[in-house]
């Protein structure tokens, strides 16, 4: 193990001692399983590192998915042209140990993306030609050196919001633009030039990297790679679990098998330059690690968690309780994801896009939306597109009932079997044995969930009761976390639940799309592979459906209305024909559940001060400034 400038690979312990109850914000919902490491290199670090946490370190940038604008984090400010991004830091941020945030801690954060492909944020230099503390004109002219100048296509700005950070800015404008850097030399110091790659330009996606990347300290982080030899695997030992230098508002405070401690930083940067003096109200914030979605609500109900993001069933009768949802009527959540079961295509019946959509409408949907997730949403429709909120311009009801097969229609999934040479075999009681074709057994497809999480181990019961019922021979296969995760990368799985591109993002509906259906970054089954999971459309097979890329390289260029709803519409109208995974339910990105017993101030949808959000997460983090204690100790 490595050992330097206090970051030891150690577990902390609170040796069981107590934390003041209103003083403590008890919150739940990302961290499943012992905490293993709190590296900020790693690719799935725990809870408070993982993204989109912003509790130690903080990214650039904070997306408002309420007011579709970008509001400030470590930057200040940023001007889009056509060519790049120019950001500009806040002078007043501070890493823990007092130093400045500079430029160059930046730069180095992204560049060690581009020197090491499996860190996070690797993958946006598939979109970027560099990234430096030059001015944007310059850097365009060093990368690109063919590059027209683009002074003059600055994209349209807003103003980022000048209140607090916990406040929404009063326009509900849908630019994710922000206040243009004035053009004046010298350029301040603190400004970063992100110059997009003109053979793969996707402004969508470097958006999101401003406002996902972890921003570590270089002299924190430099030599701990020093002392490994550059080796990631080696670095990666280090958890980075006492005393990290972070820029953020709490600091690891110890960890064990049964939880997450944070403490508070009273020297938190922010604080005066975000949020006018004050610290967050909650000294400390625990995550307290349970094995399922039941025990989340139980302590929910008995005051012993003042958030939970996780599955509470039938959210109106923990009313009494004292828990509340965002909503006090149905659909009680605002919902942005799609979850959905990925269908690996290479094995056996699955390759066939006809069996895949008889799966498809052998679904009991209305069953799933009232009885999996309480009513916790809108009816679902076909097709990748979220059909209301920002989304929904993108979405048309045409293509839906022409090309979608969203709707439990069993009598049409087995007409559409039978046509395919399907045959299923029952018992005298109905109850299937077998399918078949051409008098050879098809085989049973699995699909696959981690144990504990409720509504997902319903969807899945529904699902198979379906299908089994038009004679697909579906069984369910509920696996630990862990096996859960490595058999999503590797492909090791028939159907297995994901929710590709969950979070409310810059770039969608573009990110879902492309988090299920590109072939970039292409690896056979067994290795891991992190988009498309279900190896749909091999680019190296003779089916080969190039529009697919076509549409994903072409959408995040555009700037056209009419011409993205175009090619949102081919797009999906191309996913519904093919059917490479089987979307089930629309899902809020954070089921935001409160108890509202030890702490007040939390937003609502009667007072959304800022968006459903968990506590610590992208703006949800302003949250802490928001809250009282109900009574002092």
């Amino acid at each position: 193990m490595l050992a330097l400038a206090g970051v030891r690979c150690r577990p902390k312990s609170d040796q069981g001692g107590g934390f003041p109850r209103r003083q403590t914000l008890y919150v739940s919902g990302p961290q499943w399983g012992e905490p293993s490491t709190f590296n900020p290199l790693a690719s799935n670090p725990d809870w408070p590192v993982k993204t989109p946490c912003n509790l130690l370190y903080e990214s650039l940038l904070l997306y408002n998915s309420t007011t579709g604008q970008m509001q400030p984090s470590l930057a200040r400010a940023f001007r889009r042209t056509r060519d790049g991004v120019e950001v500009q830091l806040d002078p007043r941020a501070r890493w823990s140990d007092g130093r400045r945030v500079t430029a160059e801690d930046v730069v180095y954060t992204f560049e060690l993306g581009r020197k090491y492909p499996s860190v996070p944020q690797a993958s946006v230099w598939a979109y970027l030609a560099s990234v430096s503390t030059q001015p944007l004109e310059a850097a365009v002219a060093a990368a690109l050196p063919a590059s027209p100048q683009t002074a003059s296509s600055t994209a349209p700005s807003t103003r980022l919001s000048a209140a607090p950070h916990g406040a929404a800015p009063p326009s509900t404008a849908t630019s994710t633009a922000a206040l243009p850097i004035p053009p004046v030399r010298p350029v301040p110091e603190g400004t970063v030039s992100f110059v997009y790659n003109p053979e793969e330009r996707n402004p969508l996606f470097v958006l999101d990297a401003l406002q996902e990347t972890r921003i570590v300290a270089k002299h924190a982080v430099e030599p701990v790679l020093d002392a490994a030899s550059g080796e990631l695997t080696a670095f990666l030992q280090v958890k980075f679990d006492e005393d990290p230098i972070t820029s953020g508002p709490y600091t690891l405070h110890s960890y064990n098998s049964e939880k997450i401690v944070l403490q508070r930083r009273d020297d938190y940067w922010g604080n005066d330059a975000l949020h006018d003096g004050a610290r967050p109200a909650p000294r400390y914030v625990v995550h307290p690690i349970y094995k399922s979605n039941d025990h989340y609500s139980i302590a929910l109900q008995q005051a012993r968690m003042d958030f939970s993001s996780n599955f509470v069933p039938r959210i109106w009768l923990k009313k009494r309780k004292g828990v509340r949802a965002w909503f006090d009527e149905a659909p009680f959540f605002v919902a942005n994801s799609m979850p959905m079961m990925l269908i690996n295509v290479n094995r056996g019946a699955l390759a066939d896009r006809r069996y895949r959509r008889a799966m498809a409408l052998a679904v009991d949907y209305e069953d799933i939306r009232e009885l999996a997730v309480s009513g916790y949403s809108e009816p679902l429709q076909p097709g990748l597109i979220v059909p209301f909120g920002p989304e929904a311009k993108f979405h048309s009801e045409s293509d839906a009932a022409e090309y979608g097969a969203t709707r439990h229609d069993p009598d049409a999934a087995r007409a559409l079997l039978s046509g395919a040479g399907y045959e299923a075999v029952f018992d005298e009681d109905g109850k299937l044995l077998e399918t078949r074709k051409n008098g050879k057994k098809v085989d049973t497809v699995y699909i696959k969930s981690p144990t504990g999480w409720t509504d997902w181990e319903s969807i899945v019961r529904i699902a198979v009761k379906g299908m089994r019922a038009v004679g697909i021979d579906a069984r369910e296969r509920f696996v630990d976390g862990s096996v859960f995760w490595q058999a999503t990368a590797t492909g090791d799985f028939d159907l297995i639940m994901n929710t590709p591109k969950p979070a409310p993002l810059p770039s969608q509906p573009w990110s879902r799309f492309d988090a299920l259906l590109t072939t970039k970054d292409w690896k056979p089954l067994g290795e891991k592979m992190y988009k498309n999971q279900g190896r749909f459309n091999d680019p190296n097979s003779v089916d080969y459906v190039a529009r697919f890329d076509e549409l994903l390289t072409l959408i995040p260029t555009l700037t056209d209305e009419e011409q993205k709803l175009a090619a949102y519409r081919e797009l999906n109208r191309l996913f519904m024909q093919h059917q490479p995974a089987l979307p089930m339910v629309y899902r809020p990105a954070v089921f935001f559940q409160v108890s509202e017993r030890t702490w007040r101030g939390f937003p609502s949808g009667d007072d959304p001060y800022l968006p459903p959000e968990m506590p610590g997460e992208r703006l949800g983090t302003s949250i802490l400034w928001h809250l009282s204690p109900v009574a002092s100790d």
